[in-house]
């Protein structure tokens, strides 16, 4: 099967559940949005495994993140289906209110290691910590990709909306502790 198949070149696709639409659709932008987000995330984890390697001797703390963002790199792959019409995912790309309070599990564990925030902060923080806030950015814009998608007519469970704004929350916790994980003090303004 060749990768290329020419029925593109007309600006129109399909989407998953089968409707062709022109590239420019709502739902493409948001789908496209969350195809970037899952690649930034991809460049976090080899950011982090490069840290780890590079740090074999010590406890680097990055192993536990590595896994974390694999998980929800699939589970943006079941947000991806549950808004273009697939159903709800299962097993390892499921999202379910579970997922929800994994995520605000995780965010209020990693807060509480995190010296209290007092004023804006930069993106900064090492490398990691900046591809991390890359990430939170890219979030935030497919959250309003799908708000965007729904204001259109589209089906957006709350699930959905829910997700993608504890991933923003998330990411930026993350962010944080990446740097400070590295000896880096938020950059405040």
């Amino acid at each position: 099967m060749s990768i290329y198949t020419k029925t593109g070149d007309d600006g129109l696709t399909r989407r998953m559940d089968g409707k062709r639409v022109r590239k420019s659709d709502p739902f493409l932008e948001m789908e496209g949005a969350l195809d970037e987000l899952n690649s930034h995330l991809g460049l976090c984890v080899a950011e982090a495994r490069r840290l780890s390697e590079e740090k074999a001797n010590a406890k680097s703390g990055f192993d536990d993140l590595i896994e974390s963002l694999q998980v929800i790199q699939r589970q943006l792959f079941g947000l991806g289906a549950i808004l273009g019409g697939l159903g709800a995912a299962t097993g390892k790309t499921a999202i379910t209110p579970q997922t929800i309070e994994q995520m605000e599990y995780w965010i209020d564990s990693t807060e509480a290691n995190l010296p209290k925030l007092r004023h804006f902060i930069l993106p900064d923080g090492g490398e990691l910590s900046t591809r991390l806030h890359v990430a939170r950015t890219v979030a935030r814009r497919a959250e309003r990709d799908i708000v965007r998608f729904a204001d259109t007519g589209g089906d957006v469970p709350p699930i959905a909306l829910a997700y993608i704004n504890r991933l923003g929350d998330l990411l930026f916790v993350t962010a944080r502790l990446a740097g400070t994980k590295l000896g880096l003090k938020d950059q405040e303004l």
